[in-house]
């Protein structure tokens, strides 16, 4: 597959959104080092 995953998270509550693109090939590397309060 050549998608991936894109996050949408706020750094503050009520803050600008912040898109993040992730390719599936580091999803698995970046997953654990994802700040636990991302939401969406």
């Amino acid at each position: 597959r050549t998608g991936g995953l894109e996050l949408l998270y706020t750094t503050t509550n009520g803050g600008p959104i912040i898109r993040k693109f992730i390719p599936n090939m580091v999803v698995e590397e970046c997953k654990c080092g994802l700040p636990a309060t991302i939401q969406q």
